[in-house]
């Protein structure tokens, strides 16, 4: 159809046996509404279709609000509670999300955590986006990665690891994570030592 919706029917009977609008993957259109039935999953990497590990779905206490979960345990970011923030959704992606739009938007990059709102679908920039610290969605770096918004480079290696995929990280994914240098450490090592990293949040585990 022209609204990009795919609809498979009965040529007897004309009823609607599947439609696209009813089971996304990871990209929200205007004509679709995100209701209690519907979810949006992300993609395992940049690369890869597969389902991922964070979903975005209404919520189920206040059809008004909407909230992202990461492996359906892990609320990453919630409507709700983003409000009076720099999250807070807007009321045009509110908008989008009851059907009373039809401006588009599309979660290109969701497979980080972060949802994107997008008025023109053709561009790179999205007009709106969830989280928007990147340094707030759970495991941004990866395993044996820290994040610091503020460096030109968010993601960097805590000493003694490096980049799983360098070449991912050169394209801002970091969800590889890190590896150590060096086989771990030997028992009765003279070269063993403990760090002692400030200004350090650890991620749940």
């Amino acid at each position: 159809m022209d609204s990009g919706n795919l609809v498979l029917s009965d040529n007897l009977s004309g009823e609607i046996l599947w439609q696209s609008f009813r089971n996304p993957t990871d990209t929200f259109l205007a004509g679709m509404k995100m209701d209690e039935t519907l979810t949006l999953t992300s993609w395992l990497s940049s690369v890869d279709p597969m389902s991922g590990n964070y979903t975005f779905k209404q919520d189920q206490d206040n059809e008004n609000h909407y909230i992202t979960w990461e492996n359906e345990i892990i609320q990453l970011w919630s409507s709700k509670e983003s409000e009076g923030t720099p999250d807070e959704m807007t009321d045009a992606v509110f908008s989008l999300l009851s059907n009373f739009s039809s401006k588009t938007t599309n979660s290109g990059g969701f497979f980080s955590g972060e949802i994107r709102y997008y008025l023109n679908p053709n561009t790179s920039s999205p007009n709106w986006r969830a989280p928007q610290d990147r340094c707030s969605v759970s495991k941004a770096c990866g395993k044996f990665g820290s994040c610091n918004i503020n460096d030109a480079f968010m993601c960097k290696c805590l000493p003694g690891f490096e980049s799983v995929s360098p070449d991912s990280w050169k394209n801002e994914e970091f969800s590889s994570g890190c590896t150590r240098k060096s086989p771990i450490c030997e028992k009765n090592s003279r070269e063993d030592v403990v760090l002692n990293l400030t200004m350090m949040k650890e991620d749940l585990p």
